[in-house]
């Protein structure tokens, strides 16, 4: 039976032998993606953060030509390492190094999250519901209404429990 492969938006990841290893990595790998995307304001910034993943998973964090950004990792993690020059870490850099797919990563770059957006329209429709039918005097009213009660309270701090944990 041939290897399989796994896709995960433009990556592919092979799965044979001797880089089962790389499993347990996928999210972390994933989420440093999306993390370079949004960090880098430049291709060549988004590349020294993006390439700095071959010499975490190894367990190496400070490098000739740079370090990872992250707080000091206690000892003791629960994350397998790769071993330098492993199946599985030439594989990794195989993707990771893949030209076809850098030469995509310009469409990425501009990452912003759109969580605020969708919490406002949110909030626009505890004012102004699709099942309504309004006049436009009244949609305004409705829209300036929701816009002001919105940043009144976008700022305000979390919730918390009596014993001072978030809610």
């Amino acid at each position: 039976m041939g290897p399989r492969i796994w896709q995960k938006g433009s990556m592919l990841l092979h799965r044979s032998r001797g880089q089962s290893s790389l499993s347990s990595w996928l999210k972390d790998i994933v989420n440093h993606f999306w993390w370079c995307c949004k960090t880098a304001d430049s291709y060549q910034e988004f590349l020294e953060l993006w390439l700095g993943l071959l010499h975490h998973v190894t367990n190496e964090h400070r490098w000739v030509l740079g370090s990872c950004q992250h707080v000091d990792l206690e000892s003791g993690g629960t994350q397998q390492w790769l071993e330098r020059g492993s199946m599985a870490h030439e594989a990794l850099k195989s993707i990771v190094r893949n030209k076809r797919w850098l030469n995509e990563v310009h469409k990425y770059l501009n990452f912003r999250s759109t969580a605020d957006l969708e919490s406002f329209q949110n909030h626009i429709l505890m004012y102004a519901s699709k099942r309504t039918a309004f006049s436009p005097p009244v949609f305004e009213a409705r829209m300036l209404l929701a816009a002001m009660d919105y940043n009144y309270h976008k700022d305000r701090p979390e919730l918390c429990k009596s014993d001072g944990s978030k809610q």
